[in-house]
């Protein structure tokens, strides 16, 4: 395997976060290689991709970063040795994408995945400790609003902040979990980022957010901020908020929460955010898999494992995922 460079950072996905993220190490000053499904054949022989990011509050000033574009068949034939590595597809491509790269991961590599939602994390670190290593998940929650107006031509449209901490699932001591100072091998980023203890915490109440915001832009047609400009979409938010703070709380989810709390993070994030298109509605519009399965439909298994009602968001998944 190549000689191990600490300052290259590979990003499965190319999406907004991903390219937003690719832009932020870049910017840092890290080698930054993105792993794609497939390479055009034209693509092939040049195995480089600029993306051109325009930068936060500005509508004119662009900026360009040059990355490597490559899949994981290169990755395996050139056998690289991967250390530091991060997860930018969506929740249900998690699993897979980490398995084309977990030959070609180093025993103390550091994962980070940015991938949004519930369920997919325990499987996650199975697959990082199949073996004995000494291998870290760690999980950043990300709100700055980024979207992509054609491939790899990236607009930071919100300025966010992303809390990052290490997984430690079923830890009850979770004070112990990382040390505050623990940057997981990250230079200092354009982007906000804290490390905190406590980062299932983040998880759930970003999973929340997104089990209102996703499904009800999804099924309105709607931009995020438009969802609090109308008296008819705020009583169904109230709705939702107040039916998962219920199931959150006659469950053994990891929190409590308020529907109040729910409402108001979640308005907080689509004010941020109000230009943006959900990727639940693109994917929608586009006709592709729905990220629903970790983020509305895990609530609703979670509620009937514990006889909550849960009618807001059945109809939710029912209306936007008629064939499933």
């Amino acid at each position: 395997m190549d000689q191990l460079n600490k300052n290259h950072w590979y990003i499965l996905g190319a999406g907004p976060v991903g390219c937003l993220w690719a832009c932020a190490l870049r910017e840092a000053g890290c080698q930054v290689s993105m792993l794609v499904k497939t390479l055009k054949d034209s693509d092939l022989y040049l195995n480089q991709q600029t993306i051109e990011y325009t930068q936060l509050f500005s509508n004119m000033e662009k900026k360009t970063v040059t990355v490597e574009l490559l899949d994981h068949h290169q990755l395996s034939r050139e056998a690289r040795s991967v250390s530091h590595l991060i997860i930018a597809t969506k929740a249900y491509d998690a699993l897979s994408a980490l398995g084309n790269v977990l030959p070609q991961l180093c025993t103390s590599a550091t994962v980070i995945t940015l991938s949004n939602g519930l369920g997919m994390h325990h499987a996650l670190q199975a697959a990082l400790q199949c073996e004995k290593n000494d291998r870290q998940l760690v999980q950043a929650v990300v709100s700055d609003g980024a979207r992509l107006r054609q491939p790899f031509k990236l607009t930071h449209t919100g300025e966010g902040h992303n809390y990052i901490g290490r997984l430690q699932l079923g830890s009850r001591d979770r004070a112990q979990q990382i040390n505050e100072s623990t940057p997981f091998g990250l230079p200092p980023l354009f982007l906000n980022t804290t490390v905190v203890h406590d980062i299932e915490e983040k998880i759930w109440h970003k999973a929340l957010v997104n089990c209102v915001i996703n499904p009800l832009t999804a099924f309105y047609q709607c931009s995020n901020g438009e969802l609090f400009n109308d008296p008819v979409k705020m009583i169904r938010i109230k709705a939702l908020c107040e039916e998962l703070a219920n199931i959150i709380n006659r469950s053994n989810a990891p929190i409590t929460i308020q529907a109040e709390e729910i409402f108001s993070e979640t308005k907080e994030i689509a004010v941020l955010t109000e230009k943006n298109t959900s990727s639940m509605l693109h994917d929608v519009r586009k006709g592709r898999q729905l990220e629903i399965e970790h983020l509305n439909i895990y609530f609703i298994r979670l509620a009937q494992q514990y006889n909550v009602p849960c009618p807001h968001n059945l109809e939710l998944v029912n209306a936007l995922t008629p064939h499933s």
